[in-house]
């Protein structure tokens, strides 16, 4: 529970801290507890840090000596006020994981105050959270802080409300979101890019196209770019201006440009400018002079010349969002976990997710199917009236641990033989991409998918199950789709399981069993129980795959890929971490605006794997 803190070895102990240290030595804690107490309770921001750091050694010892139970409430808000004054008069040296380990030692202390007197009110708990919620706000380049922070401080002081706490968290984690690179899905690491062009501009000129769909994040880019960039040379006391230019002026604005300028933004996002091969070799000969920054932000990059192309020092694709960052997002905005239907309908960007939560919020509506029905009809503006289904680019079966290469496996049944389907079980922990790997091979080889779980077969009424398993055939087959039964072993399981009460559970295997027998379209299940399935329809999937935890080099290559940084070295040394792990610790991270932070990257999947065995 407790921070780690020194004192210097010059320090000189006064008579009352001989006092306190001889009677927690003899064991007379009352007695310690009481001058302690007294003493620090007159301490503020001017006391000496060797003062603060020698109560919070002793206040740890009697704490360790001592049932809590024991304890006056007086010990733990003093404890606390301790760890407070160490928050104020050392964060700006110390690290983020010490302040955040210091903030939850102030709230363990103050809950366990509060099992003693549950009307306990102190402004500690508000000051704790308040160094907290700074943290996260600072972890975002490009916000200032200093008035948001001031008025949070006086809510939660002022106030003593949770409310004043709920409403400072709520408007920082949308403010991360908006501005954070974190909801773009860029294919390449933005913040190196930036880090790159700020260590190189007075060395060298640079030029840059930024393409892929409207809203995927292009022009917040460009906007960032052109602040960090303000911002640089301000510090070097030089003046910059930055240049515009889009359809309307280009002509004119291209050849009026100043030899003072830093960077020319170019927003050609609908080709109008470069259809014109004058203007394309125009440009082109302002790169190769090298005589100004120069970013271009279009839409469709195919439309532009590849030798055109070619000039350009960076080409940055843009997309939207991924899985993650949707799920992400939806539980930033609307405080509740993403539904599975979210991962079928995608083209989203973050502003998507801040538009749709304020309809939601004056429409007033709350319930999960009409808040994805309002994320549809956005779509359905966006793309002339069609849903827009994302491919599945960026699965990478690097991070799947088979017994067999799943990459010539796909390779062979991208032309299978359509008068002989293929059927696959797909069997290992959960988390280890059974499902997201069975719809890539779907993609991949062009087909369309019916995916079930159990629960929508199951039904109360007598011959029902059995006929929802018919029909759930029947439906891939109408519409020559590949079958996906997530969790399979709950319509499938031993039959001489299955007596009495269950009979329905056999009928339901019976009809698996014929309906397979006749299928033709592929039809594929995962497991995480191989054990509960029934033994005939186990022999009659034709491959079945073992997909296990990732090895030490993938969980290393996991780490790299997924939180865009170099694997600490510990990484190596952690066991049974699943993709779904690094998958649901990076939501957590983009949520918490922590996903720059290894070590605490480190710690998330370390709780991950703790929950497992709960």
């Amino acid at each position: 529970m407790t921070v780690g803190f020194g004192i210097n070895s010059n320090y000189k102990k006064t008579q009352i801290w001989e006092d306190i240290e001889t009677a927690c030595k003899e064991h007379r804690y009352d007695n310690a507890i009481n001058l302690l107490c007294s003493t620090v309770c007159k301490y503020n921001n001017d006391t000496k840090d060797e003062d603060v750091k020698c109560a919070l050694r002793i206040f740890n010892q009697i704490f360790e000596k001592q049932k809590s139970e024991d304890l006056p409430i007086k010990f733990f808000d003093e404890f606390a006020h301790m760890y407070i004054l160490l928050l104020r008069n050392n964060s700006s040296k110390m690290s983020a994981s010490e302040i955040n380990l210091t903030c939850d030692n102030v709230v363990f202390l103050l809950e366990k105050a509060r099992t003693i007197d549950a009307n306990l009110s102190t402004p500690y708990l508000y000051y704790a959270r308040f160094y907290k919620l700074n943290l996260d706000a600072k972890m975002f380049r490009g916000i200032d802080n200093d008035k948001l922070t001031e008025e949070y401080y006086n809510m939660a002081i002022n106030h003593g409300s949770d409310v004043a706490v709920n409403e400072y968290k709520t408007y920082i984690n949308t403010r991360n979101a908006l501005t954070s690179f974190d909801f773009l899905n860029a294919d390449k690491n933005l913040n190196k890019i930036v880090d790159s062009v700020l260590n190189n501009v007075d060395k060298s000129h640079f030029s840059m196209i930024l393409h892929g769909p409207e809203g995927s994040g292009k022009n917040r880019f460009a906007q960032y770019l052109v602040a960090e960039l303000s911002e640089h040379i301000k510090k070097q006391n030089r003046s910059a201006t930055f240049c515009y230019i889009d359809a309307l002026n280009f002509s004119t604005k291209i050849n009026e440009i100043k030899p003072a300028t830093r960077l020319v933004i170019i927003k050609d996002e609908y080709g109008i400018i470069f259809k014109e091969q004058k203007n394309c070799y125009q440009l082109a000969q302002r790169i190769k002079a090298q005589t100004v920054n120069i970013v271009l932000i279009i839409n469709d990059i195919s439309t532009l010349p590849k030798d055109f192309i070619s000039q350009f020092l960076f080409k940055v694709k843009f997309g939207y969002m991924n899985d993650e960052q949707e799920e992400a997002a939806y539980e930033l905005f609307f405080k509740s976990a993403a539904p599975n239907e979210l991962k079928r309908i995608s083209g989203l960007v973050i502003d998507d997710f801040a538009r749709i939560s304020k309809q939601a919020q004056y429409l007033n509506i709350n319930s999960t199917s009409e808040i994805i029905g309002l994320i549809k009809d956005e779509l359905k503006i966006k793309f002339g009236g069609n849903e827009y289904i994302k491919p599945m680019t960026e699965f990478d079966t690097g991070l799947i641990n088979c017994d067999i290469n799943v990459d010539s496996l796909i390779e062979k049944l991208k032309n299978y033989d359509r008068s002989n389907p293929f059927s696959i079980l797909i069997y290992g922990p959960p988390g280890t991409g059974k499902s997201y790997f069975l719809r890539y091979l779907a993609q991949t080889i062009g087909l369309n998918t019916v995916e079930k779980k159990p629960a929508e077969l199951f039904s109360k009424y007598q011959g029902q199950p059995a006929k929802n398993v018919l029909e759930m055939f029947e439906e891939a087959q109408e519409k020559d789709a590949m079958l996906i039964i997530d969790e399979v072993e709950g319509i499938i399981s031993e039959r001489k399981e299955d007596r009495g009460d269950n009979k329905w559970k056999s009928d339901m295997t019976n009809t698996f069993l014929s309906a397979m027998e006749s299928c033709v379209t592929p039809f594929c299940g995962t497991s995480n129980h191989l054990n509960k399935i029934d033994k005939a329809i186990l022999r009659r999937f034709v491959f079945k795959l073992h997909f296990d935890y990732l090895t030490p080099e993938q969980a290393r290559y996991a780490f790299e890929k997924i939180f865009g940084m170099m694997a600490p070295w510990e990484i190596s040394e952690i066991h049974n971490l699943t993709s779904g792990d690094f998958s649901v610790v990076k939501k957590k991270a983009l949520i918490l605006g922590c996903l720059n932070d290894a070590a605490m990257l480190l710690n998330m999947l370390k709780e991950e794997l703790k929950n497992k065995e709960l």
